[in-house]
């Protein structure tokens, strides 16, 4: 059993450390995007001004080849700049997971290209380079799942071994240097994964031991304990705010789309509560205590909230429809620890009827005090 989940969790499987990982890789393939998108793309340029200059000094068949690679540098250039730009675009909009999918297709365009040019330079008896350039940045630069890794890699090394020999025997010595090959990149691939797990998990420590939620942002449980105390003795509004349906959400759209709802509901909520203390409270529920002066300006700013996460769900473009929030509140003033508490129990409740009524409303009372 052990062994097992060893393996499920050295191929990236175990789907417990899945969120704050992929959250983590994710925004460390942004970042290398960015700069190396156009790193590549200078390195096209200076290979494509080569192609043209050394143009009719070479024997006829050397020129065509040459024609060819110089059409696959403009492509790959072009490639490259379009990921630096999304990676930057993203990055400057705090959506790393839009990264994902260019990256993914600009792997596998990298790969073609490293096979076609090799294939291209082995007809003229000169070495394999740009299979081996192409592989060793996309395997081993940026940061992929170990079974995409390891899938990625097989594939791409039987392919250019079997159209670099096609026709041709077997030979034992050259099998044994491309799987060697595959062996060290894939090797490095999965080593630089789990390098990335490690500090994703010590990031998650280091958010939790700040007091901060590592997802939305908010303060965490953590904190909350230790603000306790300074809600006691004050005029307060005590929110909770809850997403309707957000089950639904999880499983039509998956749990990375969960994650991003979430984080567009808990930015809508600190939006509108920016100087009152919001906390992530659990799952998808949300507390707030709030010093607003009246019952009007509170529930402006509830309203305030709705406006402003519907406006950054709007920006995820895969939900088919706007998701909703629900509120309960509880007002007056706690004297002790027991009432503020009882004032929470109070918003709670109010969420509940809110949920079993009218979703996307808000309901709330005066607290009393204790009994």
């Amino acid at each position: 059993m052990r062994v097992s989940e060893n393996l499920r969790r050295m191929l990236g499987l175990d789907m417990q450390a899945q969120g704050h990982v992929q959250s983590y890789v994710q925004r460390i393939n942004a970042s290398l995007a960015k700069h190396a998108g156009f790193a590549v793309a200078l390195v096209q340029v200076l290979l494509l001004v080569n192609a043209f200059a050394h143009k009719g000094s070479y024997d006829l068949m050397t020129n065509r080849m040459n024609r060819n690679h110089a059409i696959t540098y403009l492509v790959f250039c072009l490639a490259s700049v379009v990921l630096s730009l999304i990676a930057w675009r993203a990055t400057k909009r705090n959506r790393v997971h839009d990264v994902v999918v260019p990256l993914g297709l600009y792997l596998a365009l990298a790969v073609v290209y490293g096979i076609y040019n090799s294939w291209m330079d082995s007809l003229y008896g000169e070495p394999p380079l740009s299979f081996i350039f192409c592989m060793v940045p996309s395997s081993c630069v940026f940061v992929l799942p170990p079974l995409a890794s390891i899938s990625l890699n097989t594939c791409a090394f039987i392919a250019f071994y079997a159209l670099s020999h096609f026709g041709e025997s077997f030979a034992p010595n050259t099998i044994l240097h491309y799987w060697l090959g595959w062996f060290i990149v894939t090797f490095v691939s999965v080593l630089r994964y789990q390098e990335c797990r490690g500090g994703a998990r010590h990031e998650s420590e280091l958010l939790d031991a700040s007091g901060l939620d590592e997802l939305t942002g908010l303060r965490n449980r953590r904190s909350l304990r230790a603000d306790f105390p300074s809600f006691v003795g004050r005029q307060l509004f005590v929110a909770m705010c809850d997403l309707d349906d957000f089950k639904g959400i999880n499983d039509t759209y998956g749990h990375a789309m969960g994650d991003l709802v979430l984080k567009a509901f808990s930015d809508g909520v600190r939006q509108a509560f920016p100087d009152d203390g919001c906390y992530r409270y659990g799952g998808d529920e949300l507390l707030v205590f709030s010093a607003c002066q009246s019952r009007d300006e509170f529930l402006g700013r509830v309203e305030r909230a709705r406006t402003a996460f519907a406006q950054n769900a709007e920006a995820i473009r895969e939900l088919r429809s706007g998701p909703t929030m629900s509120v309960g509140y509880s007002c007056g003033r706690a004297d002790t620890g027991e009432e503020l508490r009882a004032m929470v129990h109070v918003a709670d409740s109010s969420l509940y009827k809110v949920k079993r009524g009218q979703k996307g409303g808000t309901v709330g009372e005066q607290f009393q005090g204790a009994a």
